[in-house]
């Protein structure tokens, strides 16, 4: 989905509202699902994937499973990289895995990575990171500033506050999150994040890591999808 004028205005910070009520989803005929989605979408593209390794323990299960992200992304791009701050992680992989195109770096750092900067790339991929980030203003701001001349769009995915395991959960008053969590967001407050950062909004979706199995299940999410798992949106 794409944002009207107004609802743009107000993310832009041209209008002030207390109270603003805004149409931000409506039926779809399928369920997007992201790995699915990511995959289409990156097919014989150059592609950065930042944040890829994963829970360690659990990266060769989910080789076996044909679900770990960086793998799937590999396959299906012309070619793509994997950055990660967590070194132990990066070397398990190269050592384990197999992977060579994968690089320990601060993307938001001042040393700059030259496997980045000699290349222009497609898409940057964000993947169920920034509800990490203390500052994710000044973390995608920073991405903008050392690397925004040579990538073409980017990819955030992120938990959306709306997902309909939270909304059962509120009917006993319990909030289930992961932990390390700072945010839950919705596509205003994930596009507000972005427009502070510097970037322009192309375009927002819902979406889901998992086949809800259910008939019901499935036709709710296919005429609420704002009760999905998660919200991908794409920016430039």
């Amino acid at each position: 989905m794409k944002f009207n004028q107004h609802t743009l205005d107000h993310i832009n910070g041209n209008i002030f509202s207390n109270g603003l009520k805004i149409k931000v989803a409506k039926p779809e005929k399928k369920i997007l699902y992201r790995l699915e989605y990511l995959k289409n979408l990156i097919k014989d593209k150059n592609v950065i994937h930042l944040g890829f390794t994963d829970h360690v323990p659990l990266i060769k299960e989910k080789i076996r499973n044909n679900n770990w992200v960086h793998k799937i992304l590999h396959d299906a791009a012309r070619l793509c990289i994997g950055i990660d701050i967590d070194a132990e992680a990066v070397d398990y992989v190269k050592t384990n895995i197999g992977f060579e195109d994968i690089y320990t770096h601060d993307i938001t750092g001042d040393e700059k990575l030259n496997i980045i900067t000699e290349n222009q790339w497609d898409y940057l991929i964000i993947g169920e990171v920034l509800e990490h980030i203390d500052n994710p203003v000044l973390f995608l701001k920073c991405i903008k500033e050392n690397y925004g001349n040579v990538i073409k769009n980017i990819i955030i995915t992120v938990p959306n506050a709306f997902d309909i395991a939270n909304i059962k959960l509120l009917r006993k008053n319990i909030e289930f999150i992961n932990t390390d969590h700072r945010y839950w967001f919705t596509p205003f407050t994930l596009a507000k994040v972005c427009r502070q950062a510097g970037f322009e909004i192309d375009e927002y979706f819902y979406c889901n890591s998992y086949n809800p199995g259910k008939w019901f299940s499935k036709f709710l999410l296919k005429r609420y999808p704002i009760l999905r798992e998660g919200i991908l949106i794409i920016i430039h």
